[in-house]
């Protein structure tokens, strides 16, 4: 099936020749598959014919938007990346580069009640925290005798990702441990980082939670299971809240493709990086990764997206993702649709179903943060 085929919506001028369909669209694809057993592994059927496209792997569970609009009131988010202004372009920006290039494990956070960021609660909160974790450990849950523990915590605001007036400002939480004898360390070691945000939320959404409640709906982890763990123990016995890790499903991670596929990279030749897990029933394979420059990818969105559009519709998505898979059978003969997408990468972040995050462009990283905060509060809202 020819690419121009993937574009039902559209007329490709450039696409209607089938010979400059590999040239013009998508110049370099590279396969990588990765086997679970180098021997007796058995072939993957291949036709060149595709399996009729169905939206239903598409569909989540839960009812989702047909079409989603990213604007907030500083125009930070839209089909079309533009330039920062306002606080966002110098208030702390070197806070905005420590979320840089580091995995985070996220997890849903529900509103917390009596959360407060004065500086007087936070120092409360940090003291209470530090207990708590001792009293865990003393209770004998740590087994493990190299396990993680955290002698101080401690509370603070991290300034420069709230948005809007109404939102709360982010707290980031730390845990550090006191440095070994004879180690040589003289300052203690930070062992885990937290940030708690909210980023550009939708006002209607905020005027739902009481007054005696705060929204900071996504959490930002990167630290050890068992210190994570007391953490998210601690804050849902203070705040009476639920935390969980986060799942997103292949919905949520063809959305996020669709909606980063437009931001520019000015971080280097980073393309754009698709991974499916094989079914359990085709043997001697794991997954199967799939990589388009970051450009052939943009150039593709365009043809489907309009610029001036500003919401983002299921059918584009649909249409991109479809695209995108029909190219594959036509070089490859593997029939990606139906398989399930559990890593996206692109130019500004990569993203995997478990929940895992990793920010590489500083002037994204408000959209890519206001995306996943949207998508936690819908959540919130469903469950």
């Amino acid at each position: 099936m020819s690419l121009s085929e993937s574009f039902p919506h559209r007329r490709l001028r450039s696409l209607n020749n089938s010979q400059n369909i590999q040239r013009t669209s998508i110049t370099s694809t590279r396969l990588s598959i990765q086997k679970q057993t180098p021997q007796n592994a058995p072939q993957i059927s291949r036709s060149k014919r595709s399996t009729p496209w169905t939206g239903k792997r598409l569909a989540p569970f839960q009812k989702t938007p047909a079409s989603r609009n990213l604007r907030t009131p500083r125009n930070i988010v839209s089909s079309k990346p533009r330039k920062k202004r306002g606080r966002l372009s110098h208030d702390l920006p070197l806070r905005h580069f420590e979320l840089l290039n580091k995995t985070w494990r996220l997890y849903r956070v529900s509103p917390m009640f009596k959360f407060k960021t004065e500086c007087m609660k936070l120092r409360h909160y940090s003291v209470h925290l530090a207990s708590h974790i001792k009293a865990e450990v003393a209770k004998g849950l740590a087994v493990d005798a190299q396990v993680e523990t955290a002698d101080a915590a401690q509370f603070s605001l991290f300034s420069g990702l709230k948005i809007q007036p109404d939102e709360s400002e982010a707290v980031e939480i730390t845990l550090k441990q006191k440095p070994s004898r004879g180690s040589g360390e003289k300052e203690p070691r930070v062992v885990l980082t937290a940030i708690l945000c909210c980023v550009g939320a939708p006002s209607e959404d905020l005027r739902k939670v009481h007054s005696d409640f705060t929204q900071l709906p996504l959490m930002l982890v990167k630290g050890p299971v068992t210190l994570t763990s007391y953490l998210t123990q601690f804050l849902e016995l203070q705040f009476d809240c639920h935390v969980s890790p986060v799942v997103f499903s292949t919905c949520d991670l063809s959305w996020m493709l669709a909606m980063w596929a437009g931001f520019s990279s000015k971080t280097g030749n980073r393309k754009v990086q698709l991974s499916y897990s094989v079914p359990a029933s085709i043997q001697g394979l794991d997954n199967i990764s799939m990589e388009i420059n970051s450009d052939d990818c943009l150039r593709m969105w365009k043809y489907i997206h309009d610029e001036n559009d500003e919401s983002f519709h299921a059918s584009e998505v649909v249409c991109l993702i479809k695209s995108l898979e029909e190219h594959f059978v036509h070089h490859f003969g593997i029939n990606l649709a139906a398989m399930n997408l559990y890593t996206v990468g692109t130019a500004s972040a990569f993203v995997g179903a478990e929940g895992k995050l990793k920010v590489f462009s500083v002037s994204h990283l408000p959209q890519v943060l206001s995306h996943i905060t949207k998508l936690m509060l819908e959540k919130n809202l469903t469950q």
